[in-house]
């Protein structure tokens, strides 16, 4: 459903399903359910890992600079229009990659990568009031939410 030159990376349904979100060539494109209307609603960085919240906004990894040639990692929120852009989170000397949202929509799960191995944290949807729930010696990511009754 794309012609991007480079492919497409990590697509991701709305949740109604009428539109996919993905990186292309260091963008966020949107488009249609058949990839009718693709338009990038991001520009000049490098993001990855889109997923949809709740509200309808997508939340991202940027890439925000590097160290000792090492990629560090922010996450932002951007309206699927591409008008608003906000920072969530990001830490000193570290990666932080989205994961899931939980079913009410008010915590995201994140993986945090300092060092070489990557530990689950929780926060709130506005970046607030992180928590580190998985800490072990080997890589924890991908974490999702256990789905709501």
């Amino acid at each position: 459903i794309t012609d991007e030159p480079a492919g497409a990376i990590g697509p991701r349904w709305s949740s109604t399903g009428t539109h996919i979100a993905y990186s292309a060539q260091g963008r966020l494109v949107v488009s249609d359910a058949d990839g009718a209307n693709a338009g990038a609603v991001t520009e000049g960085h490098f993001d990855t890992n889109p997923m949809w919240s709740p509200d309808g906004d997508l939340v991202f990894a940027r890439e925000t600079s590097f160290v000792d040639a090492r990629s560090l990692t922010s996450v932002f929120s951007v309206d699927p229009l591409g008008e608003r852009t906000r920072q969530l989170a990001s830490i000193a000397g570290g990666s932080i990659v989205p994961s899931s949202f939980s079913a009410d929509g008010t915590r995201l799960l994140v993986t945090i990568y300092e060092g070489k191995n990557g530990d689950l944290y929780v926060m709130d949807r506005d970046g607030s009031n992180m928590e580190r729930i998985v800490d072990g010696p080997s890589d924890d990511t991908g974490g999702s939410w256990r789905p709501s009754v």
